[in-house]
């Protein structure tokens, strides 16, 4: 909501024209409209990523037609649920005051604002997957420390359903589960309830008549999450398809990727980027240690924890990433801000006794989090809307125009660049639609078979880049094509039975 009205008062114009802002852009609405076109997202294409946000985009553009407008505002839309999923549930675990500092935090982290305009993968993944939450806290909230049966775990497959959803538009939002799992312990756990002496609970005075059924209630209510999980994600997956399993693997596990990825390593020198996170962090856990508040904060700690661990291991690291360490700092900082202005009203002097040092202490601590948030963060932000005001608009670029002037008889077109090609509504061949890295240190593509399959092809307008190219092939361009366009990055070529003399 927050997001919308900015970008509506102030860039939306500059976000809806703007050429290229995500980095894999191009990939995802070069998919979007081949699957509008009819094409199936692993049929002649080449895709490693689960179907559901091309099959959603494709749809979008059937309906609203394909532009870079009409897949922002689906982007946008994504956006704006991952900022109310953050507001709904901070709000219900740590008050309003957590959730806004915490939406807000979440909008002025790194990558955020231009990966919440764009149309990119991670943020609709990993949205979809707070929302998973939501259902896992109405079953707690029904529970209330009482081991529920029956209708009362339909809330746990709608989270798993939810979650499944979630994976199927990036694997990424795995990075959720364990966070959700801990959160389904906690809740058959049950409270701490005194039955023996003081000092004493429930499960030390009678530990098998305790743990036992609550061990089931736990197996009970996790196979219940897994099964809506399952459910979900293999019914998508008989709808949409599936990635093939060799890509897959290929792509993220073969010993080219992992060579390759070394050189794209995470470092904790980038967290410095994000002063104010992870100083509400870094404040959050020293409340949560000191208040004992470990259950009610399991979610952010756990998210937290998991993101550290798994892009400690994996390689490659895109800078995109860090949204899975923005989250759950966005939540802390949430969570650190409220905390001390309540333990601040809490321990202001009702009278002239008590020397107001603990009130002043904690109001001086959380302005001075909020102060960070508002100098780091609002600068952050002011220079993501620069950049984003200053990229080459689509009305304006001449390369556009220029394919645009051709695309009349052009059935099909050859681009690395391929945003060039979908700004001016020509399709791309599908076996080269989408060409990452991933794809070359996998051994899954080559550069001859690249060529060859342009030349099968024979597509009407090439755009080629400053990369060199081989000999026959470049027999092939000069013969059949001619150069239309050239500066400093791309050389557009057209095929001279569409070049008028």
């Amino acid at each position: 909501m927050a997001a919308s009205a900015v970008l509506c008062l102030w860039g939306g114009r500059d976000v809806f024209s703007a050429i290229q802002i995500g980095v894999d852009e191009h990939y995802e609405v070069t998919k979007g409209i081949l699957y509008a076109s009819g094409l199936g997202p692993y049929g002649a294409a080449w895709n490693d990523q689960p179907p559901l946000h091309t099959a959603i985009l494709g749809w979008w553009f059937w309906a609203c037609g394909p532009s870079i407008g009409v897949a922002r505002a689906l982007g946008i839309g994504f956006g704006c649920s991952m900022l109310a999923a953050c507001w709904v549930l901070v709000r219900c675990r740590a008050g309003t005051l957590a959730a806004f500092v915490a939406a807000t935090t979440l909008l002025l982290s790194p990558q955020v604002l231009e990966l919440g305009v764009s149309v990119m993968l991670e943020v609709p993944a990993i949205g979809t997957a707070l929302w998973a939450l939501w259902p896992v806290l109405r079953w707690q909230e029904r529970a209330g420390g009482r081991l529920v049966q029956g209708a009362g775990r339909w809330w746990l497959v709608l989270s798993g359903a939810i979650l499944g959803v979630a994976l199927q538009i990036k694997l990424t939002a795995a990075l959720v589960a364990p966070a959700l799992a801990v959160e389904i312990l906690i809740g058959t756990a049950g409270p701490r309830v005194f039955a023996g002496p003081p000092g004493q609970c429930a499960s030390q005075a009678r530990p098998a008549a305790y743990l036992l059924p609550r061990a089931r209630a736990a197996a009970r209510s996790l196979a219940a999450w897994g099964g809506g999980l399952a459910g979900s994600y293999l019914l998508l997956a008989l709808c949409l398809g599936h990635v093939p399993l060799e890509v897959l693997k290929a792509s993220h596990f073969s010993a080219g990727t992992m060579a390759h990825g070394r050189d794209f390593a995470f470092s904790a020198l980038i967290l410095l980027d994000h002063t104010e996170g992870h100083c509400g962090g870094g404040a959050a856990l020293l409340l949560i240690a000191w208040r004992r508040e470990w259950r009610r904060m399991a979610f952010p700690l756990v998210l937290l924890l998991t993101a550290g661990l798994v892009h400690w291991q994996h390689r490659p690291w895109w800078a995109y990433y860090y949204l899975h360490f923005a989250v759950p700092l966005a939540w802390l900082s949430g969570y650190a801000v409220a905390t001390l202005l309540d333990l601040a009203w809490e321990r202001a002097p009702k009278g002239l006794i008590r020397p107001p040092f603990a009130a002043l202490g904690c109001a001086a601590a959380a302005s001075l989090l909020l102060a960070l948030l508002g100098g780091y963060g609002g600068e952050r932000f002011w220079c993501a809307m620069q950049r984003i005001r200053l990229l080459p608009r689509v009305a304006t670029d001449p390369l556009v125009a220029k394919m645009r002037e051709y695309a009349p008889g052009t059935r099909w077109a050859y681009a690395r660049d391929t945003i060039y090609p979908f700004h001016a509504r020509v399709l791309v061949i599908p076996e080269l639609a989408v060409l990452p890295l991933k794809r070359f240190w996998s051994g899954q593509i080559t550069e001859e078979e690249i060529w060859e399959t342009v030349r099968r092809y024979r597509p009407e307008q090439m755009l080629l880049g400053t990369e060199p190219i081989s000999e026959p092939f470049k027999e092939f361009v000069e013969s059949g094509y001619r150069l239309v366009y050239q500066d400093a990055q791309r050389s557009l070529y057209v095929a001279k039975t569409l070049v008028k003399e």
